[in-house]
């Protein structure tokens, strides 16, 4: 397994230094700041995960979220695929102006219904579709 961005790894340092100094310095820190029955009614009762618990779980997701971050990716070799048949790419504007309803319904609505018929009777053919307006984003690859 290999990782597209693995030097987000560095920034799990951070976490771990700031989850370290969280924990070691919480119940000190509160007693400073609250009076100790203010400091009670704040507190979960006892029916709730302990404190180790829950440090545990937050900490388990800051880590995957990171790692996921990272992208990990199996890197099985290259393959070779034969083809047959055309690879088109179409571009579909999605910007304010499309809602225009000089086409019925509107400019959006016909151009999906015109892209979709165009994927219809392209179906062996590679195809993907692009989204614009401000940015553009894959809709499909």
């Amino acid at each position: 397994m290999e990782f597209v961005y693995p030097y987000l790894f560095w920034v799990m340092i951070v976490p771990f230094v700031l989850f370290a100094v969280l924990v070691s310095t919480n119940k000190e820190r509160l007693s400073r700041i609250f009076d100790a029955r203010v400091l009670e009614r704040l507190s979960a009762g006892n029916e709730s995960m302990p404190q180790r618990l829950r440090n545990i779980i937050l900490f388990s997701a800051i880590f995957f979220m990171i790692v996921a971050m990272a992208r990990p990716v199996v890197n099985e070799g290259e393959k070779r695929v034969d083809v047959q048949g055309l690879t088109v790419l179409t571009a579909l504007d999605i910007s304010g102006s499309m809602r225009s309803k000089d086409v019925y319904p509107n400019r959006l609505e016909f151009a999906k219904k015109k892209m979709m018929q165009f994927f219809d009777d392209m179906p062996s053919d590679e195809i993907g579709a692009a989204a614009f307006a401000y940015s553009s984003f894959i809709l499909a690859p």
